[in-house]
């Protein structure tokens, strides 16, 4: 809805600003689930769990620093 004044689903006025909150609460409950399933493959001994949600982790971990570099360069300014 171009030119209203509603929010988007995150409730941020502007959805085109980087690091929006949601993005990077949406990464960490992913790596939550992700973390919690490759201990779980570690339990049972379980390669092929331990290597998707090890991957899986590592790409959320990944999201999570570029969220967070975002969020500051926005704050600064930048």
């Amino acid at each position: 809805m171009a030119g209203s004044d509603r929010n988007d689903v995150c409730g941020h006025d502007d959805p085109h600003q980087p690091g929006r909150p949601c993005e990077g609460m949406g990464f960490a409950v992913v790596a939550i689930g992700s973390v919690a399933w490759t201990i779980v493959g570690l339990c049972s001994r379980q390669v092929s769990l331990i290597a998707a949600n090890g991957l899986l982790t590592f790409i959320n971990f990944v999201g999570i620093g570029r969220w967070l570099g975002r969020q500051r360069a926005y704050e600064d300014g930048g």
